[in-house]
């Protein structure tokens, strides 16, 4: 029987548990080492197991305290009373561990190391002389050796990894600071970055601010002359009546309320399509400047068109066309129709592809006007589009076309020529606030700059060059008359 655990065990009075221990070839160490599942086994009676339970404890406790008291880790100074600059430089060579060990008190022996179980606080330990600095440092004190060539340079390379040479007048500093610091420069850059715009992805301009004056009618005025619009298509004086006076009011609310569709602003305000010249009258106090300005440049503009058309393209091959124009109109006529001959057709990027979808010289032709023959069941044809709207349908033969209507939402507004038709073509897009077809909008964005006039508007900000180029043409050609 270990003699410790048989000690233990009779000074805490548990003498009748020794055979138990000692048939378990229990020791000190393994004393030690007992848990509580070792000492259930043991020990079945809950007290005494308590008991030694307990003592385990206290002894693991001065086991732990023992071990750091150990004098390996123990720090040396000198003692105040031996500090002699001269006689300390001459024994500080000699002083190796058996003679510091031997030290047992400060008066044993003046002049060498005396050690302390704690150190001295920051403010009373002595200043070491430099002759001692290096003693202190020696192997032979338990102080860290030098390190060995070898050893400095693979230091040297393992700081390598965490090393950030001089870059932009900066000083080098440690991998982690300058990866740190460019990240807060680019932090820092994003936020001082003012918000980006994000622009839409199709080249017009949806929407053209107006600056229109507040109207005189309070809104229930309004509000209930828009109800009676909306089941009442005649008197028609009074129709035209109500309807110029609630034109800022409808066109503000068309442009605010994007969420409605086009189908839906018609059934709110149907009298715009189906009484003749509501079209006209709104676009008129919108834009006053403008409303009369196809009919007053037209008939000095075609004919140069005509001739511009004939030099750049062969238009009658395209649009298969082997008469003669005899008349005016007939030239008017045609000029209309080649129109989307003389400038590129649009283009449009594809959802969720690369690359842009170009359209096809048809494509632009039919986007702008639809030609019938005449006999077309009207009903039947409106109910199978489905390309986009407003366009031109005309029904008959280029030249001479015998119905000309408008086409919005699968209703058809009414009118008289093929000229009449491209004004209020025109004229829908700003009324009901649209964009042009893709397909024709380098057409589209021609007439609106040079024949209306509104700059901008829905059109590019910038014109492709056929557009430029037919616009300075025409300048030009106006006014070759005035230099002669």
């Amino acid at each position: 029987m270990d003699p410790f655990v048989e000690e233990k065990l009779s000074e805490l009075g548990l003498e009748r548990f020794i055979p138990v221990f000692e048939e378990n070839e229990i020791d000190r160490e393994t004393f030690l080492l007992l848990d509580d599942e070792t000492m259930k086994e043991l020990i079945k009676p809950v007290g005494p197991r308590l008991k030694l339970k307990k003592e385990l404890q206290s002894l693991v406790k001065d086991e732990g305290s023992q071990n750091e008291g150990d004098t390996s880790g123990t720090t040396y100074f000198f003692d105040d009373n031996s500090l002699d600059s001269s006689s300390t430089a001459r024994s500080s060579p000699v002083l190796n561990s058996q003679s510091v060990s031997s030290c047992s008190s400060p008066e044993s022996t003046p002049g060498v190391l005396t050690q302390r179980s704690q150190p001295l606080p920051s403010t009373s330990q002595p200043s070491t002389p430099r002759s001692h600095s290096s003693s202190l440092g020696s192997p032979g004190l338990g102080g860290r050796p030098s390190p060995s060539p070898s050893a400095q340079k693979r230091a040297r390379a393992d700081f390598q990894a965490w090393f950030a040479p001089a870059i932009g007048g900066h000083d080098s500093s440690g991998f982690l600071e300058n990866r740190l610091r460019n990240v807060r420069r680019r932090d820092s850059h994003k936020a001082s970055k003012p918000p980006t715009v994000m622009v839409p992805k199709s080249p017009l301009v949806s929407t053209v601010d107006l600056d229109l004056p507040e109207d005189e009618l309070a809104d229930s005025d309004i509000a209930a002359m828009t109800t009676w619009l909306k089941f009442h298509t005649s008197p028609t004086q009074q129709v035209e009546e109500m309807m110029r006076k609630t034109c800022r009011a409808r066109a503000t609310l068309i442009r605010t309320e994007n969420e409605k569709t086009v189908a839906e602003i018609i059934k709110e305000y149907p009298r715009l399509i189906d009484v003749p010249g509501m079209i006209e009258q709104d676009f008129r106090i919108l834009f006053p400047t403008s409303s009369d300005s196809l009919f007053m440049k037209w008939p000095v503009t075609y004919e140069s068109i005509l001739t511009y058309a004939d030099k750049q393209i062969s238009w009658r091959e395209i649009l298969n066309f082997s008469g003669k124009l005899d008349t005016d109109e007939q030239k008017s006529n045609m000029t209309v129709h080649l129109l989307p001959l003389l400038f590129p057709p649009g283009m449009k990027r594809k959802d969720g592809k690369k690359g842009p979808k170009h359209a096809s010289t048809e494509d632009a032709c039919t986007s702008f006007i639809q030609v019938e023959k005449v006999g077309v069941n009207i009903p039947a044809f409106l109910e199978a589009v489905k390309k986009c709207q407003p366009f031109i349908l005309a029904v008959g033969q280029l030249e001479s076309p015998e119905q000309v209507f408008v086409v919005v939402e699968r209703q058809t507004v009414d009118c008289g020529s093929l000229l009449k038709g491209l004004d209020i073509c025109f004229k829908l897009f700003y009324i009901l606030d649209m964009t042009y077809p893709w397909e024709c909008i380098n057409l589209w964005d021609f007439v609106q700059k040079f024949i209306y006039g509104l700059g901008a508007g829905k059109g590019r900000h910038k014109s492709v060059p056929s557009v430029s180029l037919l616009i300075n043409f025409l300048t030009s050609a106006a006014t070759e008359p005035s230099k002669e």
